[in-house]
């Protein structure tokens, strides 16, 4: 089963999940044809290594704190900043503290399951990887 997507005009709550954040879960709040929004929740400790999406990219840590790497560069993201990517630029995230982190995708011309290119995005959005290809089902 699909996971609900928010509706064009619909409010959505991003506030910090504090105390909740150990039930707190990743979630896809908005996916059209150009543009996936995601709630990342990412524990102390957690690593991503190094991918790449296709479309520019904005990361907004809403709380605690992650090292975003760059181009091997790493960049401290503590809550209420945030950094843009151009397309294609590869990237890596490690938590510092629990912390909680919006990322925005523009998709554009871009083929969507593209964004399925890393272990993470395969267990956490949604990604098929056994019909041979990775597509995004979230």
């Amino acid at each position: 089963m699909a996971l609900a997507h928010a509706a064009p005009a619909q409010v959505i709550d991003i506030q910090p999940s504090g105390t909740k954040s150990t039930t707190a879960r990743t979630t896809v709040l908005i996916k059209t044809k150009s543009l996936e929004v995601i709630r990342m929740v990412v524990p102390a400790g957690e690593r991503h290594s190094k991918h790449h999406v296709p479309g520019e990219i904005t990361v907004q840590c809403l709380e605690g704190h992650i090292i975003f790497g760059v181009n091997g560069i790493p960049h401290d993201l503590k809550a209420g900043q945030m950094l843009y990517l151009s397309g294609g630029q590869p990237h890596d995230l490690e938590s510092v503290v629990d912390s909680s982190v919006l990322l925005t995708i523009l998709l554009g011309k871009h083929d969507s399951s593209d964004a399925c290119n890393d272990e993470y995005a395969q267990q956490h959005a949604g990604c098929d990887t056994k019909s041979g290809g990775a597509s995004n089902t979230a």
